[in-house]
């Protein structure tokens, strides 16, 4: 079985950190972790809004969400990179 790679091309697993993109929404704007990945699709924990019948209300949810790994980036592997890479940039 091959391994989904991010944006980048590092390769995600479950618990890695993230970058993503919030519920509907265009932009990478979001951390979060890696719940589940399966063979073309990944699964994150994100807040999302849902209409709750029973209260006539929009409510805020903390639920799984599936996005694609060109989605993504793993900020963990990113993040080691740039110390390696770019020492004098980093504080």
């Amino acid at each position: 079985m091959s391994t989904l790679l991010d944006a980048l091309g590092h390769p995600i697993r479950v618990g890695d950190t993230v970058l993503t993109s919030s519920y509907c929404s265009p932009t990478f704007n979001i951390i979060t972790k890696v719940v589940k990945v399966n063979k073309k699709t990944i699964t994150v924990e994100i807040e999302k809004y849902i209409y709750d019948d029973s209260i006539k209300r929009t409510i805020r949810t903390l639920g799984p969400v599936k996005r694609f790994a060109y989605q993504m980036v793993v900020v963990d592997k990113q993040l080691e990179h740039n110390q390696k890479e770019f020492p004098e940039h980093m504080l």
